[in-house]
């Protein structure tokens, strides 16, 4: 009987060299911009406006900026508000423990 495939060595290889090579990636960090979350605007101004799935999009590219826009006073109404936990639930974003 003849084997088709790879080897067993050759696949242990192979997965070996794909768990290092994504443990040596460089981390991307998220880029605190609070412009990204523009198109959210119209979901933080009333409670009738559903987020956008681009909203919920940017919300989750700038989650691990949230705590930082709460510190800030510019932000912080929107951010640290009733309507940013309903807007974060519906994006099923957990809202940050600052």
């Amino acid at each position: 009987m003849t084997r088709k495939g790879p080897s067993p060595l050759v696949t242990s290889l192979l997965v070996t060299a794909l768990i290092l090579s994504s443990q040596l990636a460089p981390r991307v960090e998220a880029v605190c911009d609070a412009s990204r979350l523009l198109p959210c605007l119209p979901a933080f101004g009333s409670p009738y406006v559903q987020p956008t799935a681009e909203c919920c999009g940017r919300l989750k590219e700038q989650q691990p900026c949230l705590c930082d826009f709460m510190k800030d006073p510019r932000y912080r109404k929107y951010v640290d508000s009733p309507r940013a936990k309903e807007i974060l639930q519906t994006c099923q974003i957990p809202y940050p423990r600052c």
